[in-house]
């Protein structure tokens, strides 16, 4: 009779947008445990951040997928970005990043702007209320118009478009990343290169999608966005998107005259990407959906030593709002300070944070370390360690005390 009701409660409310695992949970709520195993069982089975992300697409029920067809932008970003220097980097970098335009190919422009938008917007009113309408009946509007908008992006081709750049997190593509650049580069450095990055950098080229750089073993001081940044050691600081889409800066008026609220958010790239070998490294994100995180592409922060830190607001730390973002953190004791929805959290798409080792702290308000929100799938996957882990201290509970 139990199960009865569950179904009949299930049935009362639309599906859209619900994923199986859940419609499932629902019906057998008994089950919840065991399918807790199981996943955890998953992801401990995979450990390479490919195998994690096929995990991730097969429970946002999506089919594999394919490459896309080749764009033929991809030679002429190949150029911008000296193609020759870094192949495999840059070939992997622009096809990932021309695969995720295309998960948006059903928005127009205006569209995909407002999306970006009001991204941020829905994630404030989620945060306080949890309710789309808290506010006043405009704003309720943008977040059903938001959501509508959401539900039109590809979450397929945003897989194959990670998959596509995940590649790299092999050790022997690594590898080559790191003697290519040892041995090859040196003196590539553009002249108009701002005055926000500062120390020892072997490349710099600016493309249509922002920055190249390549950093040498000193301490580098990287304070401005950047498309792509390869990092080979030194104690750096990164304040900019730190590994995520590139954006210019986003703004939403209410207009008294229209009766209606505008937004824009217009992207620069499509997907972002870090590489840091070593050092004991501060990656302080500079607004919502930075710091190896997405909104609308691609975000990976791969650093493989160091004792780092990892500061951010919302959207942060291997978390995504309609796309994939990604943070894996190879060894060093570390240090995640995050507000809310993030340390693995995500809303239509993936957030996936991986540290293989090391004793590390996590501090967050809510929404994180390991969320799933709407067509979501986060995961926070912690190898080894003696971590702390900490979600509280901002917000008040759900049920009315402190």
């Amino acid at each position: 009779d139990l199960k009865a009701v569950f179904a009949m409660e299930a049935d009362r409310y639309g599906g859209d947008c619900r994923l199986s695992d859940v419609h499932y949970a629902l019906l057998n709520p008994l089950k919840g445990s065991q399918m807790a195993v199981g996943l955890a069982g998953e992801v401990d089975g995979a450990p390479s951040l490919p195998t994690l992300l096929a995990v991730a697409a097969e429970h946002l029920d999506l089919a594999a997928g394919d490459e896309g067809t080749a764009d033929p932008r991809l030679q002429e970003l190949l150029g911008q970005g000296g193609g020759g220097l870094l192949p495999d980097l840059l070939t992997a970098f622009f096809s990932a990043g021309l695969r995720a335009e295309e998960a948006f190919a059903a928005l127009k422009a205006g569209e995909r702007e407002e999306l970006f938008a009001h991204i941020p917007l829905l994630l404030a009113r989620f945060g306080k209320t949890r309710y789309l309408d808290g506010g006043d009946s405009l704003e309720t509007e943008v977040h059903i118009n938001t959501l509508r908008q959401a539900k039109r992006v590809d979450l397929a081709a945003l897989f194959d478009a990670a998959r596509t750049l995940t590649r790299l997190t092999d050790p022997a593509a690594l590898q080559r990343i790191r003697s290519h650049s040892l041995d090859v580069l040196g003196g590539q450095v553009d002249g108009s290169l701002p005055p926000a990055f500062r120390g020892d950098f072997l490349l710099a080229r600016h493309t249509e999608w922002g920055w190249i750089l390549v950093g040498g073993k000193g301490a580098n001081h990287y304070g401005g966005d950047a498309a792509l940044i390869v990092d080979l050691g030194g104690d750096d600081t990164y304040v900019n998107n730190c590994g995520a889409p590139t954006f210019v800066s986003a703004y939403s008026i209410y207009d008294t005259e229209q009766g209606e609220r505008r937004g824009s958010r217009k992207q620069i790239a499509p997907v972002g990407l870090i590489i840091d070998y070593g050092g004991d490294d501060r990656y302080i994100g500079n607004g919502v959906g930075a710091v190896g995180a997405a909104i609308g592409g691609i975000g990976l922060l791969v650093d493989l030593a160091g004792d780092d830190l990892y500061q951010g607001t919302e959207l942060t730390q291997g978390a995504a709002f309609c796309g994939i973002g990604m943070l894996w953190d190879r060894r060093g004791r570390d240090v995640y300070a995050a507000q809310a929805g993030a340390q693995g959290a995500a809303f239509f798409g993936a957030g996936l944070l991986v540290d293989r080792g090391g004793e590390d702290f996590y501090s967050a308000t809510l929404y994180s370390q390991a969320f799933g929100g709407t067509r979501g799938f986060g995961m926070l996957y912690d190898n080894s360690g003696d971590d702390r882990y900490v979600a509280d201290r901002k917000v008040p509970s759900g049920y009315g005390t402190a």
